[in-house]
Protein backbone atom coordinates (compact mmCIF):
# COMPACT_ATOMS: atom_id res chain seq x y z
CA UNK A 1 0.00 0.00 0.00
CA UNK A 2 1.11 3.53 -0.66
CA UNK A 3 1.57 6.09 2.12
CA UNK A 4 -1.64 8.05 2.53
CA UNK A 5 -3.76 4.92 2.12
CA UNK A 6 -6.54 4.36 4.62
CA UNK A 7 -6.00 1.43 6.99
CA UNK A 8 -8.54 0.07 9.45
CA UNK A 9 -6.97 -1.77 12.37
CA UNK A 10 -9.43 -4.33 13.81
CA UNK A 11 -8.16 -4.70 17.35
CA UNK A 12 -8.69 -5.85 20.88
CA UNK A 13 -10.25 -3.46 23.37
CA UNK A 14 -6.80 -3.21 24.98
CA UNK A 15 -4.19 -3.64 22.24
CA UNK A 16 -0.70 -4.68 23.30
CA UNK A 17 1.02 -2.01 21.21
CA UNK A 18 0.32 1.18 19.33
CA UNK A 19 0.02 0.05 15.73
CA UNK A 20 -1.80 3.27 14.80
CA UNK A 21 1.21 5.38 15.79
CA UNK A 22 3.52 3.21 13.70
CA UNK A 23 1.22 3.36 10.68
CA UNK A 24 0.73 7.10 10.98
CA UNK A 25 4.49 7.63 11.27
CA UNK A 26 4.85 5.71 8.00
CA UNK A 27 2.35 8.08 6.36
CA UNK A 28 -0.84 6.04 6.48
CA UNK A 29 -4.27 7.31 7.48
CA UNK A 30 -5.07 4.76 10.17
CA UNK A 31 -7.95 4.25 12.53
CA UNK A 32 -8.86 1.53 14.99
CA UNK A 33 -12.05 -0.41 15.56
CA UNK A 34 -12.30 -2.60 18.67
CA UNK A 35 -13.85 -5.93 17.70
CA UNK A 36 -13.07 -8.15 20.69
CA UNK A 37 -12.01 -8.14 24.30
CA UNK A 38 -9.71 -10.69 25.88
CA UNK A 39 -10.92 -11.87 29.26
CA UNK A 40 -8.61 -14.02 31.34
CA UNK A 41 -10.04 -17.24 32.68
CA UNK A 42 -10.25 -17.65 36.41
CA UNK A 43 -7.45 -20.10 37.35
CA UNK A 44 -10.03 -22.15 39.25
CA UNK A 45 -11.85 -22.72 35.96
CA UNK A 46 -8.75 -24.54 34.70
CA UNK A 47 -8.53 -27.03 37.57
CA UNK A 48 -10.09 -29.75 35.42
CA UNK A 49 -7.14 -29.37 33.05
CA UNK A 50 -4.56 -29.51 35.84
CA UNK A 51 -5.52 -33.08 36.69
CA UNK A 52 -4.93 -34.16 33.09
CA UNK A 53 -2.00 -31.90 32.24
CA UNK A 54 0.30 -34.85 31.57
CA UNK A 55 -2.03 -35.77 28.69
CA UNK A 56 -1.76 -32.32 27.05
CA UNK A 57 0.80 -32.39 24.24
CA UNK A 58 0.72 -28.73 23.25
CA UNK A 59 -0.54 -25.33 24.31
CA UNK A 60 -0.96 -22.58 21.71
CA UNK A 61 -0.17 -19.03 22.83
CA UNK A 62 -1.49 -16.21 20.66
CA UNK A 63 -0.30 -13.14 22.59
CA UNK A 64 2.13 -11.90 25.25
CA UNK A 65 -0.81 -11.37 27.61
CA UNK A 66 -1.97 -14.97 27.14
CA UNK A 67 1.62 -16.13 27.62
CA UNK A 68 1.87 -14.36 30.98
CA UNK A 69 -1.46 -15.79 32.09
CA UNK A 70 -0.71 -19.37 31.02
CA UNK A 71 2.87 -19.33 32.33
CA UNK A 72 1.62 -18.05 35.69
CA UNK A 73 -0.95 -20.83 35.84
CA UNK A 74 1.58 -23.50 34.84
CA UNK A 75 4.02 -22.31 37.50
CA UNK A 76 1.33 -22.90 40.16
CA UNK A 77 0.80 -26.53 39.19
CA UNK A 78 2.44 -29.16 41.38
CA UNK A 79 3.54 -31.43 38.55
CA UNK A 80 6.22 -30.94 35.96
CA UNK A 81 4.98 -30.77 32.40
CA UNK A 82 6.95 -31.79 29.32
CA UNK A 83 4.59 -30.67 26.59
CA UNK A 84 5.10 -28.12 23.85
CA UNK A 85 4.35 -24.42 24.16
CA UNK A 86 3.81 -23.03 20.66
CA UNK A 87 3.97 -19.23 20.59
CA UNK A 88 3.04 -16.72 17.93
CA UNK A 89 5.97 -14.39 18.74
CA UNK A 90 9.09 -14.04 20.90
CA UNK A 91 7.14 -11.71 23.20
CA UNK A 92 4.46 -14.38 23.70
CA UNK A 93 7.18 -16.97 24.46
CA UNK A 94 9.13 -14.87 26.95
CA UNK A 95 7.15 -15.85 30.09
CA UNK A 96 7.91 -19.54 29.50
CA UNK A 97 11.70 -19.33 29.32
CA UNK A 98 12.24 -19.37 33.06
CA UNK A 99 9.61 -22.00 33.92
CA UNK A 100 11.66 -25.08 33.10
CA UNK A 101 8.52 -26.79 31.79
CA UNK A 102 8.05 -28.10 28.31
CA UNK A 103 9.61 -27.09 25.04
CA UNK A 104 8.98 -23.59 23.74
CA UNK A 105 8.73 -23.05 19.98
CA UNK A 106 8.11 -19.74 18.24
CA UNK A 107 6.23 -19.76 14.95
CA UNK A 108 8.18 -18.63 11.88
CA UNK A 109 5.64 -15.85 11.28
CA UNK A 110 3.03 -14.32 13.58
CA UNK A 111 0.09 -16.05 11.90
CA UNK A 112 -2.37 -18.80 12.74
CA UNK A 113 -1.09 -20.78 9.75
CA UNK A 114 2.48 -20.66 11.09
CA UNK A 115 1.26 -21.90 14.51
CA UNK A 116 -0.48 -24.83 12.81
CA UNK A 117 2.71 -25.60 10.87
CA UNK A 118 4.56 -25.96 14.19
CA UNK A 119 1.83 -28.26 15.53
CA UNK A 120 2.11 -30.42 12.42
CA UNK A 121 5.89 -30.62 12.87
CA UNK A 122 5.42 -31.69 16.51
CA UNK A 123 2.87 -34.33 15.49
CA UNK A 124 5.16 -35.63 12.74
CA UNK A 125 8.10 -35.85 15.19
CA UNK A 126 5.93 -37.72 17.71
CA UNK A 127 4.84 -40.21 15.04
CA UNK A 128 8.42 -41.16 14.16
Amino acid sequence: MRPGSDILHLSAAQPAGDLLAILRTDGFAARRLCVYEAIEANPLDLEWVAGSLVEVDAILVHSPRAGRHIAGWLSQQRIGWNGNVVCISPAAAKPFHDLGYGRVTIAARPTEAALIDVLQDIRDDDCR
